[in-house]
């Protein structure tokens, strides 16, 4: 793969599963590939008053990005009210 998008689950998922799902990445995406992945972001008013949204912040998630062995490209922490967004790379 070249290009791995996610918008609208990983919000719902608990960190262990993400985590899982990022080291997947690792096995799939080739050299070079991205990935964009849009996550509950518990710092946010919002996150924390959605009883559907899991318990992950930006330091957690950069931690299991960096834990796979990707490198993160960049963040956007303030668009959105209740989540975040991560896009990294192989």
């Amino acid at each position: 793969m070249d290009f791995i998008f996610s918008f609208g689950c990983f919000v719902h998922l608990d960190a262990h599963l993400i985590e899982g799902y990022v080291k997947n990445m690792k096995n799939i995406l080739k050299p070079g590939g991205n990935v964009v992945i849009h996550y509950s972001d518990q710092s946010k008013i919002m996150a924390q008053i959605n009883p559907g949204f899991s318990d992950n912040r930006p330091e957690r998630m950069r931690a299991m990005v960096t834990g796979a062995g990707f490198r993160v490209l960049e963040e956007d922490l303030t668009t959105l009210w209740h989540s975040s967004i991560i896009r990294f790379a192989h």
